[in-house]
């Protein structure tokens, strides 16, 4: 095992500053889906704890068809060498969670950097919103409805 330099210790502080600003998740991959490295400050958004992913790949942690999306990303960030932004569900340590991922061309050649949000929150809002714009549009019909019934009557 090599010792730490200076400059290894320098990034090592600024990755852990990042991923304490993030309050999500940092990922590095190389281009066969193998996690590098892991940062995050909740151990409970991991699909699995950070020991058990460290030198795994995606297929390992997640299966072949589960681990497919991913894969994408990773090799469309090592061929397009552009950013790929993602939204996606997962069941992680924590429970079940929705994410936002962006993935970045990694410093090191045909690696990846995947940077996680954790977005539940956001999902969980949108779902109460538009439950509520539902709601609100039955009102509206059930009004008109009671509206084009009562005209008649009093009519009569």
């Amino acid at each position: 095992m090599r010792a730490l330099s200076d400059s290894d210790a320098t990034l090592s502080d600024r990755l852990r500053l990042l991923e304490s600003c993030v309050r999500g998740i940092v990922m590095e991959f190389d281009e066969a889906g193998r996690y590098l490295e892991v940062w995050t400050h909740d151990p409970a958004l991991l699909a699995r704890p950070r020991a058990e992913l460290l030198r795994s790949t995606i297929d390992e942690v997640f299966g072949a068809e589960g681990g497919r999306l991913f894969m994408d990303v990773i090799r469309r960030v090592c061929a397009e060498r552009q950013p790929v932004r993602l939204e996606y569900a997962l069941t992680v340590l924590g429970g079940p969670r929705w994410f936002a991922a962006e993935g970045f061309p990694g410093a090191k050649p045909r690696t990846v950097v995947l940077l996680v949000q954790d977005i539940t929150e956001r999902k969980q809002m949108e779902a109460r919103l538009l439950e509520a714009d539902r709601l609100a549009a039955i009102g509206v019909l059930a009004g008109g409805l009671g509206h084009e019934i009562n005209n008649p009557l009093a009519w009569v």
